[in-house]
């Protein structure tokens, strides 16, 4: 279960939909075994980390580029074509 929540955070609702009604510990211990299974595999943590943060700042720069290309086509619109 820990090594589910690691790679999928939202994989914990899943999980606990699955054994909360079993009633066998608080939901908080879900991201403790998560925790758990980091602290005892600390190379699979650093991949998993490590491909988040790539995610992460690819989204971002992806983000920016189009922000920018949005920019550009608006100022593109509002100057008028040389055409003309």
């Amino acid at each position: 279960m820990g090594r589910q929540i690691l790679y999928d955070p939202l994989a914990e609702s899943r999980l606990w939909k699955m054994v909360g009604s079993l009633k066998l510990w608080p939901r908080w211990y879900l991201k403790a075994f998560a925790r758990l299974y980091a602290e005892e595999n600390p190379s699979e943590y650093e991949r998993i980390r490590k491909r988040k943060y790539r995610q992460h700042k690819t989204k971002e720069t992806g983000l920016k580029r189009l922000n920018e290309t949005r920019e550009q086509a608006i100022q593109d619109l509002g100057q008028p074509s040389r055409d003309q």
